[in-house]
């Protein structure tokens, strides 16, 4: 058995995370026949966790980076998973959806999803069916967009849209 804690750099999202991350600590250092493995995408929050000497998981874990998933090895996982769904992808699509996506495994899940969705059964998919794809990503994230700048004082969006206009 092992515990894992994915997107573990969430925790310093809590109200009392501090506290959270104390009791966690005092609990789980006694289980030495229990793996734990903290994962999560956001380097500089969980650096705060292990590599703070005031967080109290300073120093508790060893760190293990993992790059970018091979994108011949996720081109073909891709390509088969659409193949046996009839429907054909060309590597120049997988190549703008990686570019896209900045390599993101969970934002290539989700755009290649949306491309599932706007195609159809014996298509032939190229990079054209892009747009529509990303038209669907964004109508789903709509809310969240808006929950997020109901949230930006007046200044920052200002400023969001200063650098949209510049291409930021």
């Amino acid at each position: 058995m092992a515990v894992v804690f994915d997107e573990f750099q969430d925790i310093l999202n809590l109200k009392d995370a501090s506290t959270t991350l104390a009791v966690l600590r005092s609990k789980i250092q006694f289980h030495t026949d229990i793996p734990y493995i903290f994962a999560g995408s956001i380097r500089n929050r969980m650096d705060e966790i292990f590599n703070n000497p005031d967080s109290p998981f300073f120093k508790s874990a060893i760190t293990i980076n993992v790059g970018p998933l091979d994108r011949e090895v996720f081109s073909g996982f891709l390509q088969a998973k659409f193949s046996k769904g009839k429907r054909r992808v060309s590597q120049t699509l997988l190549d703008r959806v990686f570019e896209i996506t900045q390599d993101n495994p969970g934002d290539i899940q989700q755009l290649c999803g949306a491309v599932w969705e706007v195609t159809s059964y014996n298509d032939n998919i190229k990079e054209d069916i892009i747009p529509s794809a990303l038209e669907l990503v964004f109508s789903r994230e709509l809310k969240g967009y808006e929950a997020i700048l109901s949230q930006v004082t007046g200044q920052q969006l200002r400023c969001l849209k200063g650098l949209a206009r510049l291409g930021g």
